[in-house]
C-alpha cells in the first residue's frame, strides 16, 4: 500500500504488535512528513480519547484520523525527529543536570495535563517520550490510556518515578540522587 487516506507512504518506521507505523506525506503537499500509525480499534479509541482530551505542549497532538482499507484505524501524528528518550540515553549515555531537568519537568507536565483531563497514560516509559525538533519532550504511545482513576494515576506516578531514576542515574552528579 503506497498511499492510504490521502497520505503517501515514504517508509516503514516500525511494525509492532499493536500495528504498523510509517512516515508519510499528505498527497500533493509539501508540508513536513507525518507519522501514520495503523492500529486496531481498541488501541485507537484509547489514543484518540487521550490526545483529544488534553491540549499540552508535552502530549503529542493527533493531526488526523481515518479508517484504512483493511479496516484498521489510522492515526496521524506530527513527526518527532528527536527520537525517544530511550534512544537518547542509549546514544549519549550521560545527560547534563539541565537536560535531565528539562526532560523530567516536561514529562511531569504532560502527565499532569493528562490526569487533569481525566485520562491516564497507561504505559509510560522512556521509549514513549519523544522529542520535537526544538527538543521539547512529548508523551506518545497513548494506546493504553484509560479514564482516570486513583489506581491508574498512581501507576503512572510509579512509572514516572522509575523514569526519573533512569534519567538521574545517567545524569552528571545524579547517581547520588537516584541511589
Amino acid at each position: 500500500m503506497q498511499s492510504v487516506g490521502g497520505y503517501r507512504r515514504i517508509r516503514t518506521l516500525a511494525v509492532e504488535e499493536s500495528g504498523e507505523v510509517f512516515l508519510a506525506r499528505a498527497e500533493g503537499s509539501s508540508d513536513p512528513p507525518v507519522v501514520v500509525r495503523l492500529v486496531d480499534d481498541d488501541r485507537a479509541e484509547a489514543e484518540v480519547a487521550a490526545t483529544t482530551a488534553v491540549a499540552s505542549e508535552h502530549v503529542v497532538e493527533l493531526l488526523d484520523l481515518f479508517t484504512a482499507p483493511d479496516d484498521r484505524t489510522a492515526l496521524v501524528f506530527p513527526r518527532l525527529p528527536g527520537g525517544s528518550l530511550a534512544q537518547l540515553l542509549e546514544r549519549r549515555g550521560r545527560l547534563s543536570a539541565g537536560e535531565a531537568t528539562t526532560i523530567l519537568v516536561g514529562v511531569a507536565r504532560g502527565l499532569a495535563a493528562l490526569h487533569a483531563a481525566g485520562r491516564t497514560h497507561g504505559s509510560l516509559a522512556s521509549r514513549r517520550v519523544h522529542f520535537a525538533e526544538d527538543g521539547t519532550p512529548l508523551l506518545t504511545g497513548l494506546g493504553r490510556s484509560e479514564p482516570g482513576d486513583p489506581t491508574g494515576e498512581a501507576a503512572d506516578r510509579v512509572a514516572l518515578a522509575a523514569m526519573a531514576a533512569e534519567v538521574l542515574a545517567r545524569t552528571d552528579g545524579g547517581a547520588a540522587v537516584a541511589g
